[in-house]
């Protein structure tokens, strides 16, 4: 079999890449090792709008959105009271199992093979050995995850650098017993409740109810004491009005900085093989799309995959070392450190929209001023934070 591009993995990041190449006349094969309709993650994602626009998708629409983004987001320090709002976000929760299928679905009609049960064991000077013989490509493109095959033998993903996440849909039981919930803790009916630094400094617990459903997402540092899998388990058997689980899913996820480089000779990595996630809040679904329309661009224009590495790197790798060093400062700052700085006035509802929109910016000249005087009315949690600083920057643990 001899094709122009070849795709291990049938999750979001290669069933995007697939339909970006194929859609632009290059034949594509694509191979998953196990079931495509199992391909990639079964939980809903937190994905921003603008990504599908840059990505050459339409706006998402059920069953792939769950909900709206009307709604406000609660950043609370720990359990609270402390929080910060911020409203208009842009961030859409995303079911990961009807966007893969439609992928998937937009790949085939644009001319891609998918190939189930195919598992790659290694590469020849002209592509690809498989379980099912020798494949011949022009590109090879390596979307297989942390668990795949490594193409391009990037030094294995630390511990340090991983978030276990766990993100679950549950019916809702008891609306009553829900709304006292809400009520306890100060937030409109519907609205999303973030409650940050519960086990270690770079820790979420993110709850929404609506539609009779419960939407919870974790996640925790993965040396911290509690994984985000234990944090879900723990609200669940804590909260007699989250019912039967509907739908979810656990796994690793890179937040360190992107693995480099993206591409070597006629080998590319796309998504979480290449370390292509907003480690701020560990989601890279976004990146990943447009990650794939720009290499799908590069090798129609004839550019070769270093011309995508080229491409994605220019537009995104500033963004995500930048999220990077963002986690590990994070890991580092304890909730009641942060219940300070927002009681000070130090956090600033912009400037987190901003990231929560994987859009992060400097403060602005009036919200640094803002920042400012906030860190002067806490200025033994403000010499914390510079210490904690001087220790990232110094690569200290």
């Amino acid at each position: 079999m001899s094709v122009d591009v070849a795709i291990v993995g049938a999750g979001s990041a290669g069933a995007a890449a697939a339909w970006a190449c194929a859609s632009r006349g290059l034949r594509v094969v694509v191979l998953e090792r196990g079931a495509l309709g199992e391909a990639g993650s079964w939980w809903l994602n937190g994905v921003p709008s603008w990504a599908f626009h840059e990505a050459g998708l339409p706006p998402p629409t059920p069953p792939i959105a769950h909900g709206d983004d009307s709604d406000a987001f609660h950043m609370i320090a720990g359990w609270g009271p402390e929080s910060v709002v911020i409203r208009e976000h842009g961030v859409r929760e995303i079911h990961m199992g009807h966007l893969v299928a439609d992928l998937q679905d937009r790949a085939l009609a644009a001319g891609a093979e998918l190939r189930e049960g195919v598992t790659v064991t290694g590469r020849t000077t002209r592509g690809l050995r498989t379980s099912e013989g020798a494949i011949e490509a022009a590109w090879v493109v390596d979307c297989g995850g942390l668990a795949g095959p490594n193409l391009l033998g990037h030094v294995p993903v630390p511990r340090s650098q991983l978030c276990t996440a766990a993100q679950q849909c549950h019916a809702l039981a008891d609306e009553s017993g829900a709304r006292a919930w809400y009520a306890e803790h100060g937030v409109p009916w519907g609205d999303r409740l973030c409650f940050t630094g519960l086990s270690s400094g770079f820790s979420i617990l993110n709850v929404r109810v609506h539609d009779g459903e419960v939407v919870i997402l974790t996640g925790a540092h993965a040396t911290g004491p509690v994984s985000g899998g234990r944090l879900l388990d723990d609200f669940v058997a804590s909260q007699s009005w989250v019912g039967t689980k509907l739908v979810g899913g656990r796994r690793a996820i890179p937040i360190g900085p992107p693995r480099l480089p993206l591409a070597r000779g006629t080998v590319a990595a796309l998504g979480d093989s290449a370390g292509q996630v907003f480690a701020a809040h560990g989601s890279g679904i976004g990146q990943q799309l447009v990650a794939a329309r720009m290499l799908g661009e590069a090798l129609a224009a004839g550019e070769g995959v270093e011309g995508y590495a080229r491409r994605w790197r220019s537009r995104f790798e500033a963004t995500l070392r930048g999220s990077a060093a963002f986690a590990e400062l994070s890991r580092r700052i304890p909730s009641d450190d942060l219940a300070r700085l927002v009681r000070a006035g130090a956090v600033l509802s912009g400037f987190l929209k901003a990231g929560l929109g994987q859009r992060p910016r400097l403060p602005r000249p009036g919200e640094l001023a803002r920042m400012m005087r906030g860190l002067s009315r806490e200025p033994e949690t403000a010499a914390r934070l510079g210490r904690a600083v001087a220790a990232m920057a110094l690569g200290g643990r």
